[in-house]
């Protein structure tokens, strides 16, 4: 039985064997893709049997098209008063002046009506503008009137209430046009907010289920390789789980950044701030030549994560790494405050020119070298990190040369962020 199964399974049957399941490989771009076309189909199928409301809300012309209407009330009013202003005045300067703040604001409206079929905004934004200045001007058109009414109903003189109506209505629709503008574009930015809010957890998951577990398989399958071989091989074993292990905490780095800059909240937690600088010394003295470094930090604890020695690492290894004296010469202390615990890294170096004291803690800038050397993500990370932290990152000249970056942590007793 087992015999004629894998014949009929196998080439001589003439069919082609289908893959294994471990074999089916689906890329995300095909999932993009399918659901362009599915999302289409359904929406073309669904689009005969969709309500007027629907349609007029997925416009793009109807929005101007009502904006244009105010526009051509405006005028149209303004027109009425201004002829007969003329017929009842001898002089023709005042109902000219009276009909322009009429007509600017109808033109303005009008105009508004033609840019907005070019503007960026959908049609979601494109109706937020104009139901705006449709209601400035419904708004300010109504209170007027309601005003001349209560004025006319207790027996006092109304006088030019035409003239009122159409310029104060006018101010209203360019107020509303204006409001509705801000408005739509601020909904913009928090759509384009969340959407990269969105792209930060799809490149989180990536980093964290993808990435991790290809790099702790090659780790996996190099040490082995180190543990059976001898000679050269066995070094490129070596070296490919110690790149392994760098791949490794490079991506929890990002993640960690990741979560800092889309928002999350972090939890905070006492941590030791001596023994992360204590880590961090020994890893530097192994690593590099020529360093005196002194650390003078007392057993202590700030509030942060697991990120912690990354932080401190990433400038104590800056300080090396952009040193150009024969020795570089690294001080570590601290200065503790009512709420905070200032960790102070001074270094023998060039120092930071004051132009770029502020810039080098951006994700653009390259690094201290003038030849723009370096990722620019070390800096970058410290700052993102302190400041989820509730702290803070600057940097100092330190005297007689070379710089003192200043990392300022929350101590656990000193309560929320002030």
């Amino acid at each position: 039985m087992s015999s004629g199964s894998s014949t009929a399974g196998g080439a001589g049957s003439g069919r082609r064997a289908g893959p294994g399941p471990q074999e089916v490989r689906l890329r995300p771009e095909s999932f993009a893709v399918m659901g362009t076309q599915t999302e289409g189909a359904v929406a073309d199928e669904e689009w005969p049997g969709r309500g007027v409301a629907e349609r007029v809300a997925a416009s793009d012309l109807l929005p101007s098209v009502v904006l244009a209407g105010v526009a051509v009330a405006l005028a149209g009013f303004t027109t009425y008063n201004f002829l007969v202003e003329l017929s009842n005045l001898r002089v023709a300067l005042p109902p000219i002046i009276a009909a322009s703040q009429g007509y600017v604001p109808a033109f303005i409206v009008a105009w508004a009506a033609a840019w907005l079929l070019d503007s960026e905004f959908d049609a979601a934004g494109r109706w937020r503008v104009s139901l705006a200045a449709v209601g400035g001007t419904t708004l300010f058109g109504s209170v007027t009137v309601l005003t001349l009414f209560v004025r006319w109903a207790e027996g006092r003189t109304v006088g030019e209430a035409r003239y009122a109506v159409f310029a104060i209505a006018g101010a209203g629709a360019l107020a509303g046009l204006l409001m509705g503008v801000l408005y739509a574009r601020s909904q913009r930015d928090a759509e384009a907010a969340a959407s990269t809010r969105d792209q930060f957890e799809l490149l989180n998951s990536i980093l964290r289920h993808d990435i991790l577990n290809r790099t702790m398989i090659v780790r996996s399958r190099a040490k082995f390789i180190g543990d059976n071989v001898d000679g050269r091989p066995a070094e490129f074993a070596d070296t490919i789980v110690a790149q392994s292990d760098d791949i490794s905490e490079q991506v929890e780095r990002t993640r960690a950044l990741l979560d800092a800059l889309s928002g999350r909240e972090r939890d905070v937690e006492p941590v030791r701030l001596d023994e992360a600088v204590a880590v961090n010394a020994e890893t530097l003295r192994t690593t590099y030549e020529g360093v005196d470094l002194s650390v003078a930090v007392p057993e202590m604890e700030v509030l942060a994560d697991d990120t912690l020695r990354d932080v401190v690492g990433n400038v104590l290894s800056n300080a090396v790494e952009h040193n150009d004296e024969e020795t570089a010469e690294i001080d570590v202390t601290t200065e503790r405050h009512d709420r905070y615990v200032d960790l102070r890294i001074a270094d023998n170096g060039p120092g930071v020119d004051d132009d770029l004291k502020e810039t080098i803690f951006r994700r653009d800038e390259t690094g201290l070298h003038e030849d723009g050397t370096g990722s620019g993500f070390g800096l970058f990370f410290v700052d993102a990190m302190l400041d989820a932290f509730g702290g803070s990152v600057w940097v100092e000249d330190n005297h007689p040369e070379g710089a003192v970056f200043v990392l300022r942590f929350r101590r656990p007793d000193a309560g929320p962020p002030a």
